[in-house]
Formats: structure tokens, sequence, C-alpha cells
């Protein structure tokens, strides 16, 4: 009841977030399909049965994409049909540039009884799975009324999480985890999700998804504009930063004086033309220093520019692949950071803020193999990567245990799919 007195009390300032961010960056067809509607086109693509996969946003669409293509190299006599829903534009956007296939994407309904029996009632889904941490009461009721098995897989629940919202709708969440199958990441979150409700015998331990390479390491936009996006000349980088990451990070590269270059990659790019303004207004106290360089305006740095902004979707990988050592954001400001097993994989000396606890055990695993450095301030992540320039051996070494733990997981895709054929 509780659930659903809130939800009805939101109603109309979630629908005026709808609007916005139709206008901002989804487009008439974001604000239809979390109402629960579908295109008539889309309607005649579901004619055959399709397994349901959710993945919020970008971080979930990579995390799952290792486990939709070995399924799919396992099917490929009978291929498999795929639905994937995010909760937003840059997540659908890196479903269409990095998932080929039989494959739908439509934005989740919110949760709301009406937009949520709409999408059941037009789609065709066979079973569900829902990657980390999006439980929704409604959905996943409506889905168990459907007789459609929910899959939770790479589950983790923050105490964040637990403590706040989970526990004030404790009863709703107990409800909307019966007879729903808890694959989760790791022993703590077992006890998480049991805790919350989940049903014991339906409640194990595989482990993190996270730790598995997807077989297409770079993004179509990688292959084609990696030449392109790339400096001419040897950089650091500064990956997935969010807003304030970016003016700490340039100022403490600007005092440090160096006259090396770096790279700054947003986590959301459309976020580029406020940060260049709060970049370009910075540079000016500092005019040995060069000018910014904007990747989206197609500009590049020259020898004496020492930032580069690299506002632009799907080329992360690119600039990971030649950077000399990696920041990665989200973690110098109380966000919980992101993903560094990208960068482990490819053996690159990786910075990350104290901030982590959205990745708890992957940076663990690092910091037990002595494969990852923690900054506790912005100062120090410039100071480490200058360190990575000068001690070349120690930088190396770092890089390659750090790839070392990301290798030695790689058969938590096997134990997904056997779980879930289960």
């Amino acid at each position: 009841m509780r659930y659903r007195v809130i939800l009805i009390a939101l109603f109309l300032p979630l629908l005026c977030h709808l609007v916005f961010r139709s206008r901002k960056d989804g487009g008439w067809r974001y604000f239809k399909e979390r109402l629960g509607f579908t295109s008539h086109e889309q309607q005649q693509q579901q004619q055959q049965p399709r397994i349901w996969i959710h993945a919020a946003s970008v971080g979930e669409v990579m995390t799952v994409l290792p486990l939709i293509e070995r399924l799919q190299q396992q099917q490929t006599d009978n291929p498999v049909r795929l639905l994937i829903t995010t909760n937003t534009a840059t997540g659908a956007r890196t479903v269409a540039d990095r998932i080929d296939g039989d494959v739908i994407h439509s934005y989740l309904p919110l949760d709301y009884a009406f937009a949520v029996k709409r999408f059941f009632n037009r789609q065709a889904i066979s079973e569900a799975w829902v990657v980390e941490t999006e439980i929704w009461p409604w959905l996943f009721n409506v889905a168990k009324q459907k007789r459609i098995g929910i899959n939770i897989i790479n589950a983790r629940l923050s105490n964040r999480s637990l403590e706040g919202i989970a526990r004030f709708f404790k009863t709703s969440y107990v409800q909307a985890l019966t007879d729903v199958n808890v694959l989760a990441k790791s022993e703590t979150e077992v006890e998480h999700f049991r805790a919350l409700g989940a049903q014991p015998h339906l409640l194990r331990c595989i482990g993190n998804l996270k730790f598995a390479a997807p077989s297409n390491q770079q993004s179509r936009a990688d292959s084609t504009n990696a030449v392109n996006a790339l400096p001419s000349r040897a950089f650091f980088l500064a990956a997935s930063t969010h807003d304030d990451e970016e003016i700490r990070l340039a100022q403490a590269w600007l005092e440090l004086g160096s006259n090396t270059l770096l790279v700054i990659v947003p986590r959301h790019a459309e976020r580029g033309p406020a940060i260049a303004k709060g970049l370009t207004s910075l540079l000016e106290h500092y005019p040995n220093s060069g000018k910014l360089a904007r990747r989206s305006q197609a500009e590049q740095a020259n020898e004496n520019d020492v930032l580069y902004l690299a506002d632009t979707m799907g080329e992360l990988n690119a600039f990971y692949e030649q950077a000399i050592a990696v920041f990665v954001g989200g973690s110098l400001i109380d966000h919980g950071g992101h993903n560094m097993l990208e960068a482990a994989r490819l053996s690159k000396p990786i910075i990350c803020g104290s901030s982590i606890y959205n990745f708890k055990d992957e940076v663990q695993a690092l910091k037990d193999n002595d494969a990852i450095c923690i900054a506790n301030s912005e100062k120090e992540v410039v100071e480490l990567l200058q360190l990575c320039a000068t001690k070349k051996t120690w930088a190396i070494a770092l890089g390659e245990r750090a790839n070392k733990v990301a290798s030695d997981s790689s058969q938590v895709v096997e134990k997904y799919l056997h779980a879930l054929n289960k």
C-alpha cells in the first residue's frame, strides 16, 4: 500500500520528467514507451517469444554484453530473439551500437499498473533477465501473472539501498521477489537479498559478470572513429567523469605545471558544452597551457595544449588502448565509481578516488593483487598519473597485475548460462 501511495503522489512530477527527457534526448518514442506503448512496427516483430533483458543504462548493458554474445554463439542454428529494455537514451544507443542479431529495443515502462500491463500485453516474452539492482514491484508481479520467469543476474544491492528505499518498501519488495531467481555476484550480495526477502532456495552466488570481457571489445563507433579520435601525442586519461570532477582534475593538472596532455571523457557526452565552458574559463588563468580542444568539434590538441575534451559517445575503449595511465571517474565525488575492469583488461595502470562502493568486489580483488591505486584527492590523482610516466617499470607491472585479475574470472559467463539454463 505504501508503495502505491508514493507512486500516485509522484505521478505528475514523473510525467514532467518524462517530457523533459523526451525533449532533451529520448524523443517521442521515449515518452510513449515509458508509458507502455509500442510502435506498430515493433508489434509486428513480436510474433515469436523473446528473452527479455532489462539493463537500466550503459553500465548494465556493458555488464550483460558478454552473456548475450555467448548466448548468440551457442544458438547459431536457432538464433536467439531478444527484447532489450533500458531506462535511458544512452543505454539505447549502446544497445544499437554494440549488439547484433535479432534484437528489439524498447524503453522500460514506468512502474505503474496501467503502463506495465500495456507493456506485457504488447510483447511476446518467454523469460526475463534483469541486470543487477532493478526491482520494480508492479513490473515483477504482472510478469509473474503472465507466467514469465524472472531472473536477476549479477544481482547486487548496496548497503545504502538496503537501509533506505528497500527497507521503506520492504513489504512490496518481499512480494516482488517471491518466486524470483536471484543469481548474485558475491556472497555479500546473497546476504543482502536474503535480508530483503528473497527465497533461500532461489538465491545463489554465481560470480561477478563484470569480470567477463565482451568478445567485441570495441564498439562499431570505436572501430570507425578511433583514428580520428585519438590525439597524435602521448596522453593520460580521465574516464567516465561526472560533474565537478572535470574542473577539479583540470585545475590540479594545470597547477602541476606539466606540459603533458590530459584527455577527459565524461560519462555523459551531452554535458560537453557545459564542461567545455568551465574548462575554457579555467584555462584563462593559465595562459601557457594552450586552448581546449574538443572531440565533438573535430578538433585536435596541438603541442601546447594540456587539456582535451572527448565529449562523444562510443569511443572510450579507443582512448583506453592508447593512454599511458587511467583515472576512472565517479570516484572523486559520492557516486560510487565506475567499472575499472575495461582498463584492467588492456593492462593499464588504474587510479580511482575513494568513492568506489559500487565496485567493492572488483576494487578489493585489484587491491589484493596490488593492481590499483586509490587517491584521496584530485591532487593525488594527477600525481599518480604523472608517476606512471616517470616510473615506467612500476606502471607496466601495475597494469599487468590488473590484467591478470580481470582474466582470472573468465568462466563466469559459462556459470551464468548454466544457471539460467537450469
